[in-house]
């Protein structure tokens, strides 16, 4: 199981930069909110969620950084057209994106591999890296 974690990681974060969704507006602004925020509010009054509970925070998760990922593709292909100091700051603003869809996945991948009773305990500092993707990418796209 622990030689499987750092290949899964790869193959999540691959599919997450290489991932190719069109993108229907160029700057749509993204809510800052993880998308089972709500959701989880009513989890937190029980207080052991079931598996199904884990099981559909991460799908919704996982969806919404695939989300990210395509725009965060299409913010790269824009890019390319930039020329001197723009395309110097877009690729800094990539690179930064990069690091946050990095450190989400690694929480996403923390919070898949802890136990039933565990599991909850990771999910606000998940919560936590999403928004702060979501914020840095609405902060990128703003200036191309």
């Amino acid at each position: 199981m622990k030689m499987l974690r750092p290949i899964v990681l790869t193959v999540f974060v691959t599919s997450l930069v290489f991932s190719a969704v069109s993108f229907a507006a160029d700057k749509t602004d993204v809510s800052n909110k993880p998308a089972m925020e709500q959701k989880t509010e009513s989890v937190k009054q029980t207080k052991t969620p079931s598996a199904q509970e884990k099981q559909d925070y991460t799908k919704a998760i996982r969806e919404e950084l695939n989300e990210l990922s395509a725009k965060i593709d299409d913010l790269k292909a824009r890019g390319k057209e930039l020329k001197g100091e723009a395309l110097k700051k877009i690729n800094a603003a990539i690179e930064v994106l990069k690091e946050k869809q990095a450190a989400a996945a690694k929480k996403l991948d923390e919070l898949s591999a802890a136990s039933q009773d565990k599991w909850k305990e990771f999910q606000k500092g998940l919560n936590e890296a999403v928004t702060d993707l979501k914020k840095a990418y609405n902060d990128a796209a703003s200036h191309f």
